[in-house]
């Protein structure tokens, strides 16, 4: 019995990783998951900014503009019609109202 037997490693198959690799690697795609949320944040902030301004534009043009776009015999009747003032009235405090939870 003079030949001696090398102890047993563990072999690993072609393409597979020992578990410090796994680690890291968990560890990369957890710091590119936080720094995609961070990015998607800011841009749908800026996103909200942009909207926000181009709502206010866009209303002082559609009020400046009302007259050459809308019938005119339809704003009369809006006008003289009492429920039609009211509803346009409750729609016009309803989109200016923010209700915070």
């Amino acid at each position: 019995m003079g030949r001696e037997v090398p102890p047993r490693r563990r072999l690993v198959s072609p393409g597979s990783i020992d578990k410090f690799e796994f680690a890291a690697l968990a560890e990369e795609i957890e710091q590119n998951y936080k720094r995609r949320s961070v990015l998607t944040a800011v841009a749908a902030a800026v996103g909200a900014v942009i909207v926000a301004k181009s709502s206010e534009e866009y209303a002082i043009a559609q009020k400046t503009f009302r007259g050459y776009y809308i019938e005119q015999k339809a704003e009369e009747a809006q006008r003289r019609c009492p429920t039609a003032s009211r509803t346009v009235a409750a729609a016009a405090a309803a989109a200016t109202t923010t209700v915070w939870a």
